[in-house]
């Protein structure tokens, strides 16, 4: 099975590098911008289905990508972006000032490190995983699927049986596309990771 795993496009938060996780942040103008280019450069692909993070920065990247492929949105809490609980909302600035030891951990252990509060990391694991069962066992296909920056992450390491602890070698931008095909066998071949050749004239 065919599977596009796609970043949502660009809010205020993501240009502030500001902690989003749950809060429900809008695309800001480059951000719709982004997601008509993305629409525009998969349009004359063939989607069975486009699955999406309920959060409105992913489920308006989607939109457009169900309206032509003509098959519905269906949106899918699995897909959520992590929970950070006491970081969400603060800068990455204002992480390293009142988090300092505790960042350069996450950064170090980005799956093992618990941020306090937070969703566990093998909480988010189990549903990522669980949702790509899902889908081997369904048997459609060709699909898309909107999510976020850790969800899309550690969905790479578990296809590709990558250590958790090494997720931060991967650069999602937004928007950027990772394409891949599921067999049955648990073996997944990868086509490419975060495409984002569709953004061009700033708004990359």
């Amino acid at each position: 099975m065919r599977v596009l795993l796609i970043r949502h496009a660009r809010t205020a938060w993501n240009a502030e590098r500001r902690v989003q996780g749950r809060t429900d942040t809008p695309l800001d103008e480059v951000g719709r911008a982004q997601a008509q280019a993305l629409a525009a450069a998969l349009r004359g692909r063939q989607f069975t289905a486009v699955y999406t993070s309920p959060l409105s920065r992913a489920v308006d990247t989607a939109k457009q990508l169900a309206i032509d492929a003509g098959v519905p949105l269906v949106e899918d809490e699995r897909l959520l972006e992590y929970d950070f609980g006491a970081w969400e909302g603060l800068t990455f600035d204002e992480l390293s000032l009142r988090y300092p030891q505790q960042l350069a951990e996450s950064r170090k252990r980005p799956f093992t490190y618990h941020v306090p509060g937070a969703e566990r990391p093998e909480e988010a694991l189990r549903r990522v995983a669980d949702f790509f069962a899902g889908l081997t066992t369904g048997g459609e296909g060709p699909v898309a699927v909107i999510s976020h920056t850790l969800p899309i992450k550690i969905s790479i390491a578990h296809l590709m049986g990558l250590d958790f602890d090494n997720i931060n070698v991967l650069w999602l931008g937004n928007t950027g596309y990772t394409e891949l095909s599921l067999k049955p066998n648990g073996r997944s071949l990868f086509y490419c990771i975060n495409n984002t050749s569709h953004l061009t004239g700033g708004l990359a």
